[in-house]
């Protein structure tokens, strides 16, 4: 790859690192991205190489798509739409182009952005809002995700499913509340005797 695409939300992610682990981390990501090179690194930078490693694989496997379409020809000639004859391929590329600085996509969905001091859990700002109503602590979960998939490099295809996993499983974890416990135990002894 001849350059390294960083998008400027990339810059959340590094408030933490001084700038010695930030130079060491770019150097690594331009030695990744021009010959694979694979760092080892020190500082608090191996926290964040995982995520950066992704967007740089995703970005070499975008421009080898584009290659190869490239190779074969480029985009297909125009067709016109047989339910509406006079849109052509052409009309949707504009209405795309239009699109491209508005947040939402095409269908009227939000897009997905990275969150977290990692920048790596991706939500929609509609996703976010109902996870923060749904959970009053949802920073800290979604602080909590992202340092575990930076330490891990794994990913999920929906993180709302999975923060709300998350959050169910951390409920079904806690030991149960003794007061509760007792008083079942009251409401089924007096079940016996009493019949309604």
């Amino acid at each position: 790859m001849e350059y390294l695409k960083i998008f400027t939300d990339f810059a959340r992610s590094m408030e933490p690192l001084d700038d010695a682990e930030r130079g060491r981390l770019f150097s690594a990501m331009l030695a990744y991205a021009e010959r694979g090179d694979v760092p080892d690194l020190p500082g608090n930078e191996r926290f964040i190489w995982p995520t950066a490693q992704l967007h740089i694989d995703r970005e070499i496997e975008f421009c080898e798509k584009q290659r190869q379409r490239g190779i074969h020809g480029g985009r297909p000639k125009t067709r016109k739409n047989p339910e509406k004859p006079e849109e052509t391929q052409k009309d949707k590329d504009k209405d795309k182009d239009k699109d491209k600085d508005n947040p939402s996509s095409p269908d009227g969905e939000d897009v997905s952005r990275p969150r977290g001091p990692y920048a790596n859990v991706y939500l929609t700002d509609r996703e976010l809002e109902t996870f923060r109503a749904e959970y009053p602590d949802a920073e800290s979960r979604i602080q909590r995700m992202g340092e575990y998939l930076a330490s891990t490099g794994k990913t999920y295809k929906n993180y709302l499913a999975a923060l709300r996993h998350w959050a169910r499983q951390d409920e079904a974890d806690k030991p149960p509340d003794p007061r509760q416990t007792e008083q079942k135990r009251r409401d089924a002894w007096l079940r016996q005797y009493i019949k309604t």
